[in-house]
């Protein structure tokens, strides 16, 4: 079968503008106090026998507003509900849907709009579908919707005993009567939508103003209050008033509640205030100001105290505060340490040390090797460079530069020329006497070869009376087989040649072991000249050359 219900809702939207303070003489108008949320009145059994236990609904709306949200009313004769909170806007929409205990789907929607300060009240007329496999009957029927107090009013809201405030309510639809209700004075015409209350009692009543209807339960309150006679403002000083001046100037000396005018009361008393912040205490600065006025505790406006890093003080929003707003590094050679930093709070710091890699000149390193502890050949484990005295090459050109009635100096160093000329000088063969000229690169060849001996210790005290042979032949040991070493080369450890031998295979400016060897003490070529130093060295200067 078809049914048909209607059911209406009323939303009331909270956006009610401040009200500023007024003066106590002035009368005063009060909206309504307590409200009631809107609602929905409706029997919940549909005609065909069948109950509603949940009203689910639905409001959608401009710029993608939406709520949603269920109703029970399993134990309820009437659905009921207010929604709060929707922005003022036109355009919403709003969608109830029910599943009746017989199975059928309930469903209906209506738009409405949003006023300021004002209630709207929506009606949906809901359609319930019937299950399949039956027939359909249409019903008509009706539903007595309950209004709603939709505005209640008292102007004004104080007045002295014996005086009347006057009331209104209006309600949302029809007119259904109304009963007034309250203590502490009489009703005008009680049964009215606007009436009178006259005040009989001194205090705050609360007045109540409901629908007086069968079934229908909406209603709202409003307070007003009754004084007493006298009052502050009346230029009599009454019980309870420190002072009445007669006005409501709140800047002289007798303010609008009749007390009498100091510091901390919220007014700049007039030629005696600069400010007044309604406490008598001295602010400070809000943190990180350098400066700011604040009201002190004599209501005068004076600069305020500052609280900012750096100023050795730790304040709340500061974990440490040593004066300053830098951030400081750690005392050279700690490897780590707990420094404040620029916004007071503390932090690692960096590190500086001898081993970190880097040369830290400013304390005094001159060389870095990387490793804390660690040194190299030219700088030590405090990071100082390692001065070596070279007291080799002044024996050298003392002592070889004629041994054996031969200046072997030259031909691989000189002492007194530079550049390429240095490098290449012309020289005698000492075995021949015909003139060796040898290029600047032969010279680096006879200079690489005693480098690398004097290096590697190889070739000072060499074996078979042969300073430079264990250089070329290996191991280093002081002794070494000069056959196998002819035969087979040089003696590898783990396939690798021993360090010296690429040098003097390039001095001797030969390729195979037996003509490497042959020529290593043959003065035509750069080994030779080595050979000769080096036997120089050993004879004369053993004690300095390495």
């Amino acid at each position: 079968m078809r049914l048909s219900k209607s059911m209406s809702a009323a939303f009331a939207v909270a956006a009610l503008a401040a009200v500023a303070g007024c003066d106590q003489n002035v009368a005063k108008d009060s909206v309504g106090e307590g409200r009631k949320v809107g609602g929905i009145a409706a029997q919940l059994t549909l005609p065909d026998g069948s109950l509603i236990n949940t009203v689910d609904f639905t409001i959608a709306g401009p710029a993608g507003y939406s709520k949603t949200g269920h109703i029970p009313v399993d134990k309820s004769t009437v659905v009921k509900f207010r929604i709060g909170n929707i922005p003022v806007q036109a355009g919403y929409d709003l969608k109830l849907d029910a599943d009746s205990s017989f199975g059928n789907h309930c469903t209906g929607h209506q738009a409405f709009d949003i006023l300021n300060n004002q209630t709207t009240i929506v009606s949906v007329i809901v359609t319930c579908g019937a299950a399949d496999n039956v027939g359909d009957v249409l019903v008509n029927g009706s539903i007595t919707s309950c209004p709603l107090i939709t505005a209640i009013s008292a102007s004004p809201a104080e007045v002295t005993v014996g005086n009347s405030v006057a009331l209104t309510s209006t309600i949302s639809h029809g007119s259904a009567p109304v009963i007034w209700t309250g203590t502490g004075g009489t009703f005008g015409t009680p049964n009215a939508y606007a009436t009178t209350f006259t005040c009989v009692t001194i205090g705050t009543h609360v007045l109540d103003v409901a629908i007086n209807a069968p079934g229908c339960t909406d209603h709202q309150t409003v307070s007003i209050d009754c004084s007493n006679t006298l009052g502050c403002g009346n230029g009599t000083v009454d019980p309870g008033e420190a002072c009445d001046d007669g006005n409501t100037v709140n800047t002289d000396g007798c303010t609008n509640s009749c007390q009498l005018a100091a510091c901390g009361d919220g007014f700049i008393q007039a030629s005696v205030e600069t400010c007044d912040d309604s406490n008598n205490i001295t602010e400070q600065c809000v943190y990180g100001l350098q400066s700011c006025s604040v009201c002190d505790s004599t209501c005068h406006t004076v600069a305020g105290a500052t609280h900012v890093c750096g100023d050795s003080h730790v304040d709340s929003a500061e974990t440490c505060d040593d004066g300053n707003a830098a951030t400081e590094v750690c005392t050279y050679g700690l490897s780590s340490c707990s420094v404040c930093d620029s916004t007071c709070h503390t932090a690692a710091g960096a590190t500086a040390r001898c081993g970190d890699g880097i040369v830290q000149s400013a304390n005094g390193e001159t060389c870095e090797v990387g490793v804390a502890g660690a040194t190299s050949a030219t700088c030590d484990s405090s990071c100082h460079t390692i001065v070596v005295v070279d007291n080799c090459t002044p024996c050298r050109n003392t002592n070889c530069q004629s041994y054996q009635g031969v200046n072997w100096v030259a031909g691989c160093f000189d002492s007194t020329s530079v550049g390429d000329a240095a490098r290449a000088p012309t020289l005698t063969d000492p075995v021949t006497g015909m003139l060796v000229p040898f290029t600047p690169t032969q010279v680096q060849h006879c200079v690489d070869a005693m480098d690398c001996a004097h290096t590697n210790h190889c070739g000072v005290a060499g074996g078979s009376g042969n300073v430079a042979n264990d250089c070329y032949c290996g191991p280093f040991t002081g002794s070494f087989d000069l056959n196998a070493c002819i035969s087979n080369g040089p003696q590898q450890v783990n396939g690798v040649n021993p360090p010296c031998t690429a040098a003097w295979i390039a001095a001797t400016e030969q390729t195979t072991p037996a003509n490497v060897l042959g020529a290593i003490s043959d003065t035509s070529v750069p080994a030779g000249w080595a050979y000769f130093l080096l036997d120089c060295e050993a004879a004369n200067c053993a004690s300095v050359c390495p």
